[in-house]
């Protein structure tokens, strides 16, 4: 092998071998806090869809729930029990949820003390409700602050 040929082969190895550690530097995992707070609304989102009252979309943090035609206030208000229980087990101990600029704690706080704050209009589209909720999912604590809107209320 001539010294051309054993330059090239010797510039080709390390190429192989650095190259693609550069290229990995690149490759950064989502912040484990980022990915807690796409999880926990991932999963209210579809706790929400699962009691087929009420369809959910989230945009970033903002939350619309749009209550399905034919959905009663008896209906909503047994969806929203049963999704607001599992939500207290999901969000841990010491969690808290602000709306506007009243503070409840999850652990206490009814369904019927939030309708007051939430449903302000009664029947057809609430205007935003500022949210904050303070919790712990996935073993990341954070506050996840929003507007949450609700449309065809019956």
């Amino acid at each position: 092998m001539g010294k051309v040929s054993k330059r090239l082969l010797i510039v080709l190895l390390i190429g192989a071998f650095v190259i693609p550690m550069f290229v990995g530097c690149d490759n950064k995992s989502e912040d484990p806090v980022v990915a807690a707070k796409k999880s926990f609304l991932t999963y209210v989102a579809s706790e929400v869809n699962k009691k087929d009252v009420a369809t959910v979309t989230i945009s970033g943090t903002d939350i619309t729930v749009a209550f399905k035609d034919g959905a009663t206030a008896a209906d909503i208000k047994t969806a929203a029990e049963g999704l607001f229980d599992t939500l207290k087990d999901k969000a841990q101990a010491g969690s808290e949820i602000k709306l506007n600029d009243k503070v409840y704690a999850v652990e206490t706080v009814s369904v019927t003390e939030l309708k007051t704050d939430l449903l302000v209009t009664g029947a057809g589209q609430n205007p935003p409700t500022t949210y904050e909720v303070k919790v712990t999912h996935s073993s990341q604590s954070f506050t996840v602050k929003g507007n949450i809107t609700f449309t065809n209320i019956p």
